[in-house]
């Protein structure tokens, strides 16, 4: 692109730090995964309390909020289908930032959720949304749920920009963005469609740079960094509490880099590798839809859409779409599909995993509709133009078309709906380089890290270098596991939010390291 500046890529991520931690949430304890670690080292129980490790800095609520609070419960309940629990409030702001050379004014979404009671002198703590899971629904889902958070603090998220009521960005071409979507037209022939996937790449990477040529360079995770500090200083605050969901954790590290003075809590809940290639990340990816595609064949139980045998049903549904012969679906879409409802979309287990095998089953016997559906809304949740910026502006260390081609061969037989995840890679492949996020330094915080059992959007192998860079700088991150399904075991799960809460008040290690589905 001849607006493209080619800057040079950091370096790779140090190895991980692996010392076992103890599960305390069910009576028999699971195997401990190996990429846990403890506050402080040589593997042994936590302490009780943080009165040996660093404190951090000080983290209090603004005096005087000058953010001019709307309550937006209702449209935001009906936006994301996430009636609040609780009589939880969900109130809406916006955030003046600057975007471009020009510095052009930009009026950013932030989000507010409380309960009855939730006390008003805490701290709030800052949600980071990512490109898939945008902060706003994130803040939505959490307040759906029983949440000990909510009751504890408020949460406010942040959007990134170009998302939502963040200024929404209109760049592609609607073929583009359609082949794009679907990862080319299915059938045997991968190489035709990567190819595919490559030329709508190149004309919507043209396409959005031309829109854009002064700002495009304002959409990166380091931005949304910057954002995170606009609302510290417009608070007025001495440091921030962040929560990171999905890859806001590349938004909050890029925050604890740039600003290791003002951050006060650190948790990511289901976090993408830090400054990893886009082929390690999409293949984190592939190995959590696998896992999800699995577990959901698993627990679609005897009443299951899908008949006795719902394991083959999808082998047999996935191989059709891959192979041309589940009418106008590619296997992208079936991606897409579990993405939207056992990743992020709303409900609980059992109410997503039916929503998902009706819209299977009716596109197995003939019936398009329920499928049609999904992925419409799958569309306006993960396909806008401002998340693709976002995204592309993200990826370090694009791939080739060659390395896109022989992953969607490889993956396509070792992982479900492998092929898909590696021609979504393709989407990103003409973006221009933009600059890595910076280095880690040294951090005087402790952090929490919260993982899924089956995540279609990450995997547990993004922590291969992640807990080791946090062990690193001095962040002795802590691990808590989740036997659910879906991106965010902080958002869902009301036994990972307890566990977090003498962390939150007073930087005690977390109270349970592993909580059931």
């Amino acid at each position: 692109m001849p607006h493209a500046r080619t800057r040079a890529l950091a370096a790779a991520g140090m190895a991980a730090v692996a010392i076992v931690a103890v599960s305390a949430c069910a009576p028999v304890p699971a195997p401990t995964p190996d990429y846990v670690t403890d506050f402080g080292k040589g593997g042994g129980a936590p302490s009780a309390s943080a009165e040996n490790g660093p404190k951090g800095p000080e983290w209090r609520a603004s005096a005087k909020d000058p953010l001019a609070w709307q309550d937006c419960t209702s449209r935001l309940a009906a936006r994301y289908g996430t009636p609040p629990a609780a009589n939880a409030t969900l109130e809406c702001a916006t955030l003046t930032v600057g975007v471009g050379q020009t510095d052009a004014p930009l009026q950013l979404s932030v989000t507010r959720a409380r309960v009855p009671g939730t006390p008003g002198s805490a701290a709030p703590l800052v949600l980071a949304g990512g490109t898939e899971f945008t902060g706003q629904r994130a803040l939505a889902t959490l307040a759906a749920g029983d949440s000990p958070v909510l009751a504890n603090r408020p949460v406010v998220a942040v959007e990134r920009r170009g998302i939502g009521t963040s200024g929404a960005l209109t760049c592609r071409t609607a073929p583009d963005q359609s082949l794009l979507r679907s990862g080319g037209t299915a059938g045997p022939n991968l190489q035709a469609r990567v190819a595919e996937v490559s030329g709508a790449a190149r004309r919507a990477a043209t396409s959005c740079g031309d829109a854009y040529p002064d700002a495009i360079s304002g959409f990166t995770a380091a931005a949304a960094a910057d954002d995170l500090e606009k609302l510290r200083t417009t608070w007025d605050v001495p440091a921030l509490g962040l929560l990171a969901v999905g890859d806001g954790s590349t938004a909050a590290l890029a925050y604890a880099a740039k600003h290791p003075k003002q951050v006060a809590r650190l948790v990511l809940d289901s976090p993408v590798r830090y400054g990893g290639t886009e082929l390690q990340r999409a293949e984190d990816a592939a190995r959590g839809t696998s896992a999800t595609v699995d577990a959901f064949a698993a627990q679609c139980g005897p009443t299951c859409a899908l008949g006795a045998d719902p394991a083959g049903a999808v082998r047999g549904i996935i191989a059709d779409a891959a192979a041309g012969r589940l009418g106008t679906f590619t296997d992208s879409d079936l991606r897409r599909a579990v993405v939207l409802t056992l990743g992020i979309g709303p409900g609980d287990r059992d109410v997503r995993i039916t929503r998902l095998a009706t819209a299977l089953q009716g596109a197995r016997s003939g019936d398009a509709a329920p499928l049609r559906a999904l992925l419409r809304s799958a569309d306006e949740t993960l396909g806008t133009d401002g998340q693709f910026v976002a995204r592309c502006s993200d990826a370090v260390t694009k791939a080739s078309p060659d390395q896109i081609l022989a992953s969607a061969q490889r993956w396509g037989s070792e992982y479900r709906l492998g092929a898909a995840a590696a021609l979504d890679l393709g989407a990103c492949s003409a973006w221009p380089t933009m600059p890595a996020p910076p280095n880690l330094t040294d951090l005087g915080v402790r952090s929490v890290v919260a993982t899924s059992a089956a995540d279609p959007l990450t995997a547990r192998t993004a922590l291969d270098t992640l807990t080791g860079q946090l062990t690193v700088v001095g962040a002795q991150p802590s691990a808590i596991t989740w036997a659910g399904m879906g991106d965010g075991a902080v958002i869902r799960s009301s036994c990972v939010q307890k566990s977090l809460i003498g962390y939150l008040d007073k930087l005690d290690a977390p109270s349970t390291r592993a909580c059931p589905a």
